[in-house]
């Protein structure tokens, strides 16, 4: 099962202080969700989380779970504050639904991570719409995906904003079978003092299943997951940090900068 997860399919809740016409984001509300996604341009990296089962739609089982991190850093384009780059490095993990062990096999067949060194993820913010680049692989395999829709929904002080991902993607596990899926992510920006963390998603997908999860090109997986934004790598669970300490060190920060990235896209 392949979903193209970079929190890329996003609703946002922030607050807007400027009026905007039905359907479109203010400055403000631009700024909010792009700051709620990469954390403030200040240089330093932020931590994304999340975690979910995997399901067969038709019987609701448990197939495996699905756990997502990424460290992301925000970078405004000097030449226009109205485009901005979250610079994200990644991992896709596959637990064990019982163990919660990381799997290194399924029913015999080998499994392997999913690594990104990096995604550039790019936010362009023109005549009250959002458009979000997802660009990722380097060589003859750097791709580029592009959601110029965006809607928005005003619930009293907070705006939600919905970028709908529907997009196909060939998988090379099985070269002549294409796989389409279609994912949604939560944010909330808290933006009175809060309890807990201000900054927290939710993401569904349905995707074929992956060859080593039985998966044929046309058997379906449902994923859904939660999680939440944090500020130090120590608030991230110790069940991750562990898997990354020992595995991914690298892993533990985002390139520096977007010089790092065109040299990681050759």
């Amino acid at each position: 099962m392949k979903f193209l997860t970079s929190i890329i399919v996003v609703s946002a809740a922030l607050l807007s202080t400027l009026p905007a016409s039905a359907g479109e984001l203010t400055q403000k509300d631009f700024e909010k969700f792009a700051e709620s996604r990469f954390g403030p341009p200040d240089g330093k990296a932020r931590y994304w989380y999340g975690k979910g089962p995997v399901r067969d739609p038709q019987t609701g089982k448990t197939i495996y779970v699905f756990e997502y991190y990424d460290t992301v850093r925000h970078v405004v384009d000097p030449k226009n504050r109205n485009k901005r780059y979250g610079i994200v490095r990644k991992l896709d993990l596959f637990r064990d639904k019982d163990t919660n062990e990381v799997l290194e096999t399924f029913n015999g067949n080998p499994v392997k991570q999913w690594t990104f060194p990096y995604q550039l993820l790019e936010l362009e913010y023109k005549d009250g719409k959002v458009m979000l680049t997802v660009s990722q692989g380097a060589g003859e395999f750097l791709r580029t995906h592009k959601f110029p829709e965006s809607s928005i929904d005003r619930y009293g002080d907070f705006v939600h904003v919905t970028f709908p991902g529907f997009f196909m993607t060939r998988r090379p596990e099985i070269p002549d079978e294409v796989s389409s899926h279609t994912m949604t992510s939560l944010f909330i920006t808290c933006v009175k003092k809060c309890n807990s963390t201000p900054y927290q998603w939710n993401q569904s997908g349905v995707s074929p299943l992956a060859p080593w999860a039985g998966g044929d090109g046309k058997k379906l997986g449902y994923m859904s997951m939660s999680g939440a934004r944090f500020e130090k790598y120590s608030q991230l669970p110790q069940e991750l940090r562990q898997v990354i300490d020992k595995q991914y060190p690298e892993f533990r920060e985002p390139a520096k900068d977007l010089d790092e990235v065109r040299a990681l896209q050759r």
